[in-house]
């Protein structure tokens, strides 16, 4: 059975209905549920090695845009037919979460969506049970796929307090580029030192940093930095 984004009654669903819609059915539909990641299947390029864009750019060019319509459980099986192969739990949450992008503005706009696609894409499997906050690393990569699939999308107050929050803890002064919209200014003189100092350095591939509270920082920014690179391998 293949369904819209309406009710049966002509009613246009709602952002969280289309968000339970998408990662809130059974086990037998490959969306989300509160269990371990499990074991990985037989390599193909539909395991959970792609980036998100990956697939909804296999999607649209086989499907065009039916497929946002489709149930989960219609999407697997479809995809298995026609491809021969067999999709992974964390691929189908990443498909599942890409589905809710194009749906819907709820990740730019609801702190605790934003968390769960963010997991998704950095293969986790989301708990709705409970509160876990991504890392700085795993923030960037999801905004920055985000963007790269729906650009120029303004986020909230409410997501960008998350993400202020989320920085902070980890000892972050200045944000890295991803992710200045939730840094409105840099934190005190520290972070205008860090700031100038990583406009020289974060397009080199090899610099000695001195170890010092800015080089701690600039340490940082290169790890997220460097992930994210490594996860946009995964586009291709």
């Amino acid at each position: 059975m293949e369904v819209g984004i309406s009710h049966a009654d002509g009613r246009i669903k709602t952002p969280e209905e289309c968000f339970v819609e998408a990662f809130h059915g059974s086990d037998t539909n490959g969306s989300l549920t509160k269990h371990a990641a499990p074991t990985r299947m037989k390599s193909n390029s539909w395991e959970s090695s792609k980036a998100p864009s990956w697939y909804i750019q296999k999607l649209v060019k086989k499907y065009d845009r039916h497929w946002f319509e489709w149930e989960p459980e219609t999407l697997w099986q479809t995809i298995e037919k026609d491809y021969r192969v067999s999709v992974s739990e964390l691929a189908r949450n990443k498909i599942n979460a890409v589905k809710l992008i194009y749906l819907t503005d709820t990740f730019w706009k609801d702190w605790t969506v934003f968390e769960k696609v963010v997991q998704a894409f950095n293969e986790h499997i989301p708990d709705f049970f409970s509160v876990e906050p991504p890392s700085c690393a795993e923030v960037a990569w999801g905004v920055t796929e985000v963007n790269f699939m729906r650009p120029n999308v303004e986020f909230s107050d409410e997501v960008a307090a998350y993400v202020l929050a989320i920085c902070k803890d980890a000892g972050l002064v200045l944000f890295p580029e991803e992710l200045d919209f939730a840094q409105s200014k840099p934190y005190g003189v520290m972070a205008l030192d860090v700031r100038s100092a990583w406009q020289m350095i974060k397009e080199l591939k090899e610099v000695d940093i001195v170890e010092n509270e800015i080089g701690v920082n600039l340490v940082r920014l290169q790890a997220i930095r460097a992930y994210v690179e490594e996860k946009s391998i995964e586009r291709a």
